[in-house]
């Protein structure tokens, strides 16, 4: 979990530990952003998100926290879609025209974006069709929906274990540059189109839905 605040050309970015203490640094580190970058919450022009898909529990807390703010300092909430921004923080980088963004998800499982790197660059949020198709595929599947050969450069972060795999299978390339200040241009964007998002409505993106479990453990007897 991050934090970025970006006031003119200077950019501020807190990163907290892991994203299961997302609930206990999240308010702390915006209040140290905003203080490192000499700013009020009452001087930001908007709020941006990152919208999932990703852990339920966290986006719950981060859109929770987001709009909280927005209400209480009536500013516009921006969503930007993940997947959209790690595949667009390598956009830049690569040559190939696909680029294929992953969050992993469980098991052999992943959350997949899959967009065109000219679209990224040129015409992202200059109509309202998606920059990234998502989709939610085992590696198996991904491998079949590339096809042999493919020059597709697949980025993400993921586990370790899981490296050596994507290696393996694909044009691999680790999204380490990703955080919150990936955000910003995206968000800098939509915001300058006026593309809000409504507060009332507004929800984390999952694709996938939350799967509740019957609990094995006895509690009685």
């Amino acid at each position: 979990m991050s934090v970025a605040v970006q006031a003119d050309d200077r950019v501020v970015l807190k990163v907290g530990s892991v994203w299961q203490k997302t609930s206990e640094e999240i308010i702390p580190l915006i209040d140290t952003a905003l203080n490192e970058a000499g700013l009020s919450p009452h001087d930001l022009d908007a709020i941006v998100i990152s919208e999932g898909p990703g852990s339920f529990t966290a986006l719950r807390i981060g859109f929770s926290t987001a709009k909280g703010l927005c209400f209480a300092l009536e500013k516009p909430l921006v969503a930007v879609g993940t997947l959209d921004a790690i595949a667009a923080s390598v956009a830049h980088d690569v040559e190939s025209e696909t680029i294929v963004s992953l969050i992993y998800s469980k098991a052999d499982e992943f959350y997949v974006g899959i967009a065109s790197r000219n679209t990224l660059i040129y015409q992202a949020f200059t109509t309202d069709e998606p920059s990234v198709k998502k989709t939610y595929l085992t590696i198996s599947e991904l491998e079949e929906r590339l096809g042999k050969g493919t020059d597709a450069v697949v980025v993400g972060r993921v586990a370790e274990r899981w490296r050596d795999v994507l290696n393996e299978k694909f044009h691999w390339k680790d999204a380490t540059q990703f955080s919150a200040q990936t955000l910003l241009g995206l968000g800098e964007e939509k915001l300058r189109r006026k593309r809000f998002t409504a507060l009332e409505t507004a929800e984390p993106f999952y694709i996938k839905q939350f799967e509740a479990k019957t609990s094995e453990r006895k509690f009685f007897g």
